[in-house]
């Protein structure tokens, strides 16, 4: 990746963290649920001309039918978040925003569970 997409990238990343708390969709930040809930974009791709943005949500919360609804109420709030991007940088073409759930905690947890599922003894003599 060039350095300009680099940069652009390291960029929207913090202004989607910031503008993510903006959002009214309830399914983002429930009345009931005010404050207890943190939502993070942990990552962005973009595309080699910039013109898409692949965001990856990372959202500490109980279940993961509330971390689907999160990432669902963000992609519905894609033009909110991309308009404000817009107010924010200086660009000539604005990228388009799609939402996906961060599931690299997830892949590790695996991996760990996996790892501890091989009984390797470390008192073995081959010799």
């Amino acid at each position: 990746m060039n350095y300009h997409l680099e940069r652009l990238r390291r960029l929207l990343m913090e202004l989607i963290n910031e503008l993510i708390r903006r959002v009214k969709d309830p399914e983002v930040f429930p009345p009931d649920k005010e404050g207890s809930e943190f939502i993070t974009v942990t990552d962005v791709e973009l595309s080699s001309d910039g013109s898409l943005a692949k965001c990856y949500v990372s959202a500490l919360t109980s279940s993961p039918e509330r971390q689907k609804a999160i990432v669902e109420g963000l992609n519905r709030a894609h033009g909110f978040l991309r308009h404000e991007l817009g107010r924010e940088l200086r660009l000539k073409t604005i990228p388009n925003l799609v939402f996906f759930k961060d599931d690299t905690q997830d892949k590790a947890e695996h991996m760990y569970k996996l790892l501890e599922g091989l009984h390797i003894d470390n008192n073995s003599n081959d010799a």
